[in-house]
Order: C-alpha cells, then structure tokens, then sequence
C-alpha cells in the first residue's frame, strides 16, 4: 500500500488512473539509511481493453551511488485510453 501512496503522491498516472492493479517489488541488495538512490521508470507494456480503458505496466528500476541494482518494481494500472 506504501508504493501505491506514493504513486498517488506524487501523481504518477495523472488524472487517467482507474484503478491499480498490482505491484510486484523484488529487492536484489540491501540497501541503507546513507545510501543515495536513483531510479529509471519505463512503459513496458500497453494492453487495450475497450474502447475506454486499457492495461499499463510500468517497471522501475532503482540503483544505488554505485550504480549497482537494488530493485525493481513492475506495477499495472487500469487507465484511460486516449479518444481520437
């Protein structure tokens, strides 16, 4: 719930979000309170389901200072589709 209260926050899906539906997070190393992180997000997948919504998974890869992995996050969301 704690990701999804930070998408929220910082209005990751804009005013186009429904609904999610899921998050899967894997932690690949420790990471620490002095740690610097940085992160990359990226559609990796686009799935219409009507006319009106569709499936967006977004994965976001986090590095730490050192540019080793720490995590990944894939996360779906049930959005509005675009009306021509």
């Amino acid at each position: 719930m704690s990701v999804w209260a930070n998408y929220l926050e910082v209005d990751f899906f804009g005013t186009e979000l429904l609904a999610g539906k899921s998050t899967k997070i894997e932690w690949i190393k420790p990471v620490y309170a002095d740690d610097v992180l940085t992160g990359k997000a990226e559609v990796t997948n686009l799935i219409k389901r009507n006319s009106k919504n569709g499936l967006v998974e977004i994965t976001i890869k986090a590095y730490n200072q050192n540019g080793e992995l720490v995590l990944t996050d894939v996360t779906e969301a049930i959005v509005k589709c675009k009306q021509s």
